[in-house]
């Protein structure tokens, strides 16, 4: 069963009301709460889940789906896993070949099964990940030869201003603290270094007027579901200056699709058609999620 522990702060760092506004959700290991921050609009799981519970809910089948049942988050990661190496390219081709230079270090958080870390060392550059997920790392290492590190991103051995480039693409959500993550990355950077990372914005009005609590980010694995404001709010008090901040562009699968919108029901049909792994043929802005770049503002051009 999950586990909890207090959590009486927002990441823009405004302590959370008593009184705030709640949604409640239930899954097979126990109910996850959601208070929203009434300065930011942000909403933050609350109690928070331990790191322990957090680590055991993604290495659990209810997390990911498989063969034999349809999961919380995924219907099935594994069967996604070509359709997610082809996304890593075009990620590659979009937002990171024209910031990185030839042979850059970069460090993904959260790079689960490895793809866009493969991408990245077929292209030339020197490639770390970490995962809090031990049979994600084992994945990466199957799938692709990559030796990723196990464990939360704080406590990792990694080098100090070892990175020309971080990166946590669909990650952020899920820290437990979103400040000491910040903090542990900027030290990780090297002088020119940037941060990469998404986040689905809990204000927009994708979010605000079609899904409300039905959207899918009121999940177990997410610590804060941010409105935009609040990511801001964040970064300037972790001492970040943001580059840049835009819809992120992706190019999902159709079985990523129906899983985001509600609609599994439709995945048999997609299956016995052969169209579940289909993708968009060209990259579409994900509705209301955001990527942004950005250096320590000490560093920052």
């Amino acid at each position: 069963m999950f586990e909890f522990e207090p959590r009486e702060a927002c990441v823009c760092g405004a302590a959370l009301p008593a009184d705030a506004k709640t949604i409640t959700k239930s899954f097979p290991r126990g109910s996850i709460t959601f208070r929203r921050c009434a300065a930011c609009g942000s909403w933050c799981q609350s109690p928070i889940m331990t790191q322990t519970a957090l680590a055991a809910w993604l290495d659990s089948e209810e997390y990911r789906g498989s063969n034999a049942k349809s999961g919380v988050a995924y219907a099935n990661y594994a069967q996604d896993e070509s359709h997610r190496l082809a996304e890593a390219r075009g990620r590659y081709e979009r937002d990171l070949a024209p910031l990185l230079q030839p042979a850059s270090r970069v460090l993904e958080i959260g790079c689960a099964t490895g793809s866009l870390l493969a991408v990245l060392r077929d292209h030339g550059h020197r490639v770390t990940g970490v995962d809090l997920s031990r049979s994600f790392a084992e994945a990466a290492h199957a799938v692709y030869g990559l030796e990723v590190i196990p464990g939360d991103v704080l406590h990792a051995e990694l080098p100090k201003g070892g990175f020309d480039a971080v990166l946590a693409l669909g990650t952020v959500s899920n820290f437990r603290s979103f400040a000491a993550c910040l903090a542990r990355i900027a030290r990780l950077l090297a002088p020119r270094g940037f941060l990469m990372f998404n986040f689905p914005d809990a204000d927009s009005p994708w979010v605000r007027s079609v899904y409300r609590a039905n959207f899918w980010m009121f999940t177990p694995s997410a610590a804060t579901f941010m409105t935009q404001r609040g990511c801001l709010q964040a970064m300037e008090l972790a001492g970040y200056a943001v580059a840049r901040i835009t819809a992120d562009r992706q190019r999902p699968s159709l079985r990523k699709l129906m899983q985001h919108g509600g609609m599994r029901f439709m995945l048999p049909a997609l299956g016995a058609l052969g169209l579940a792994d289909a993708g968009m043929p060209f990259a579409i802005a994900a509705p209301s999620v955001r990527l942004v770049t950005a250096r320590p503002r000490d560093r920052a051009p």
